[in-house]
């Protein structure tokens, strides 16, 4: 879904907001409409990108780090990574975030293709095995429309939607589109990682899927830092020669 919005947005909204000459989502908005829309939108983006995006990326941020440092308090973490991240973009500019976002690119690429490799190769690089580990529907495109989590007419009703605000609309997103040259800069730089996004949902997905195919032992859920985050069940299933490991 990502591919199909991204190359609509490269080549066909892309052009309107070069044309504007404008360098964020709400000075366009003000261009094409009012001050009033550009206010009422940069105060949705700012609300959202604090309590949602970033508070999200902090929240798991400082899960990561207190596997670490589990002396320090959770706060001091999150607050620690806030103030860094803050003091980065604000002294580098758009400039040091488009370096960092490639970066970042790159490197998360190259892990999600390893823990693709990784997990294939451990179940004997059988494609059906990586298939049996995982759960029902698992390795479902389109669930059945009774389905409690995402029928299917929802790919269309929402998700599709979804992904037209966050990669047509979303300044977070967009801005750096905006930083384009010119209108073919622009759409190489959106129809690259709608080429990437095939790929690395494969890559990503699939061990996600299986969750069984890179460990023989089934670990309880934990926050770091509690009692029996360090407890784990007993093991899934006994080591036998096949590389597939059978559920118990």
């Amino acid at each position: 879904m990502a591919t199909i919005v991204l190359v609509l947005f490269a080549l066909f909204v892309l052009p309107f907001y070069l044309h504007t000459k404008v360098s964020t989502m709400p000075e366009f908005l003000e261009k094409r409409y009012d001050r009033r829309s550009r206010q009422a939108f940069s105060g949705f983006t700012v609300f959202t990108a604090m309590f949602i995006d970033a508070a999200a990326d902090l929240f798991i941020g400082g899960l990561v780090l207190q596997v670490f440092f589990p002396d320090i308090p959770f706060m001091v973490l999150v607050a620690g990574m806030a103030l860094l991240g803050g003091i980065y973009v604000i002294m580098g500019g758009l400039q040091a975030v488009t370096i960092t976002d490639t970066l970042q690119g790159v490197l998360l690429f190259l892990v999600g293709v390893g823990i693709f490799v990784a997990a294939f190769a451990d179940v004997g690089w059988s494609f059906g095995a990586l298939r049996d580990l995982a759960p029902e529907g698992g390795f479902t495109l389109a669930p059945p429309a009774d389905d409690e989590f995402m029928p299917w007419p929802g790919i269309f009703t929402g998700v599709f939607w979804l992904g037209v605000y966050y990669r047509m609309t979303n300044h977070i997103v967009v801005q750096k589109v905006l930083a384009a040259r010119n209108i073919d800069h622009g759409r190489w730089g959106g129809c690259s990682p709608a080429s990437c996004s095939c790929p690395c949902w494969c890559c990503s997905s699939s061990p996600g899927s299986s969750p069984g195919a890179c460990s023989t032992t089934s670990r309880t859920p934990t926050w770091p830092g509690s009692a029996s985050s360090s407890s784990t069940s007993p093991p899934a299933c006994e080591p036998s020669p096949s590389p597939r490991c059978s559920p118990p």
